[in-house]
C-alpha cells in the first residue's frame, strides 16, 4: 500500500479541483501562520518573504489587526457600499484623505485588487482629460483583466494567445539608469569605468535600446 503525506493528497486535490491558470510557486499547503512564520500541514516551519505578495505589513494574525477584524464582524459582515454605507468605510477614507499631500482635498474609492483600482484610475483620467491614450512601462505587471493584460509588458506570461486586447496603450522603457535591462547601450561616466554611466539615459542624446518585450 503506497503511503501519501497530507502534502501530497492536497497538492493532488488541488491539481484536480483547480485551473492551471492558478499557479503555484511553492508545493507548501499552509496551515497557520504567526508574525512572519508559516507552518504547514506536516508541521514544518517557514519564513515567509512574501507576506500575501506585498500586503501584510505588520505579518500574519497581528493582534490589533485581528481585534478590529473581530469587532467588524460582530457588527456587520458586508452590506456593499454603494446600497448602504457604514461608517468606518467613512471613517478610513477620513484617515487617507487627511494625509494626502499638498494640501489638496482628497477623495478615497476603496476597492477589491490593485488591477480594479489601475482600471478605475484609467477610467477617471479619460472621463477628466477627454484623452484615451495610456502609458505603460515594458516589463510591467498589471493584473490579468482584458486592460491588465494590455498594461502589461510581459506578454509571453500572462497575455500570450488572450488577445485582441484594449486599445490605445502605449509603451515605455522603464527609466532604471541603476539596473539597465540587457541591450541597453551604455556609455563610459564620470568615474571613468567602461561600460557605465552616471548620467541618466533621459538626460541622454543616445536613448537606450531595449528588446522588445
Amino acid at each position: 500500500m503506497t503511503v501519501t503525506s497530507r502534502t501530497e493528497d492536497l497538492l493532488a486535490l488541488r491539481h484536480s479541483e483547480i485551473p492551471r491558470g492558478v499557479s503555484l510557486a511553492h508545493p507548501v499547503i499552509a496551515a497557520r501562520a504567526k508574525d512572519v512564520k508559516i507552518w504547514d500541514v506536516e508541521g514544518r516551519e517557514y519564513h515567509d518573504w512574501v507576506g500575501g505578495i506585498g500586503v501584510l505589513n505588520v505579518g500574519h494574525n497581528h493582534p490589533a489587526v485581528v481585534a478590529a477584524m473581530q469587532a467588524q464582524l460582530a457588527n456587520i459582515s458586508h452590506t456593499r457600499f454603494q446600497v448602504t454605507a457604514y461608517e468606518g468605510y467613512l471613517r478610513l477614507a477620513q484617515r487617507l484623505n487627511a494625509r494626502f499631500p499638498g494640501g489638496a482635498h482628497a477623495k478615497t474609492l476603496f476597492l477589491t485588487t490593485g488591477e480594479e483600482a489601475t482600471e478605475n484610475a484609467i477610467k477617471i483620467a479619460r472621463a477628466h482629460t477627454s484623452r484615451p491614450a495610456v502609458i505603460s512601462f515594458t516589463h510591467s505587471f498589471h493584473g490579468r483583466t482584458l486592460m491588465g493584460m494590455t498594461l502589461t509588458g510581459k506578454k509571453a506570461d500572462y497575455a500570450q494567445n488572450f488577445g485582441p486586447f484594449a486599445s490605445e496603450v502605449y509603451r515605455l522603457p522603464f527609466p532604471n539608469p541603476y539596473r539597465p535591462r540587457p541591450g541597453w547601450r551604455r556609455t563610459r561616466g564620470s568615474t571613468g569605468a567602461a561600460g557605465t554611466s552616471t548620467t541618466p539615459w533621459w538626460r541622454r542624446s543616445t536613448a537606450p535600446r531595449w528588446p522588445a518585450s
